[in-house]
């Protein structure tokens, strides 16, 4: 009976390793996102972000998404035709942040 129970408690443990360590995926930023400076609107192959200063709206293409277990990167064209990427992580509840790199600040943004 032990060397039963042995091969079903390591199975057992495999499947909560395997379930807590899951990656983000596109369900975790879908939708809208307010900010202080910025709001933005992400679909599967667009992000919309509207300007807090002057209500101005870019809409930018989206490429593709690579998901890891604590942050996402969005691989997007600016309006110039350059390929960029911004990774967002921080991911609480409703609440994330966009990560500092060369494309923009740091900013935390909310599910509105």
């Amino acid at each position: 009976m032990r060397n039963l129970l042995r091969p079903a408690a390591i199975a057992w443990f495999a499947a909560i390793l395997m379930t807590s360590a899951s990656a983000l995926d596109f369900k975790d930023i879908a939708g809208k996102w307010c900010g202080n400076a910025s709001d933005y609107e992400f679909s599967t192959n667009a992000l919309r972000v509207r300007l807090h200063a002057d209500n101005r709206i870019i809409d930018l293409k989206v490429t593709s998404y690579e998901y890891e277990k604590d942050s996402l990167r969005m691989n997007w064209i600016d309006t110039e035709g350059t390929a960029r990427f911004t990774v967002f992580a921080e991911f609480a509840g409703n609440s994330m942040a966009q990560q500092r790199n060369d494309a923009g600040p740091r900013r935390e943004f909310r599910r509105c």
